[in-house]
């Protein structure tokens, strides 16, 4: 990540766990053993979500949830957001996986 600050790092799990500044966001990337890397997460706003994430919780079964939490989630594999929401009237929760363009892929 160029220009990113590094703010913090420790070993979790047999992972090293980096906290750093870049683009003005706070992300967690993450180190398997060997050093290499396995995925990067941030916090995103609820209002900074693509639209086509939004509209996808919308045409879903969760549409009438709260989101609780979203993140931005990078790998080697691909990236996607993962949002958490809850139902208030039920007190459940569950994340969902959805790519930038929509797709859910939970």
């Amino acid at each position: 990540y160029p220009g990113a600050v590094v703010l913090e790092q420790d070993f979790d799990d047999g992972y090293l766990e980096v906290e750093i500044r870049h683009e003005g966001a706070v992300k967690e990337v993450l180190f398997n053993g060997a050093g290499e890397w396995v995925r990067t997460s941030w916090e995103v706003p609820v209002r900074e979500l693509p639209a086509t994430v939004r509209e996808a919780i919308r045409n879903s079964e969760y549409a009438s949830w709260e989101i609780d939490e979203a993140d931005c989630v990078e790998t080697p594999g691909g990236s996607w957001y993962e949002i958490e929401l809850e139902n208030e009237r039920s007190d459940r929760e569950t994340t969902l996986r959805i790519g930038a363009d929509g797709t859910m892929l939970r």
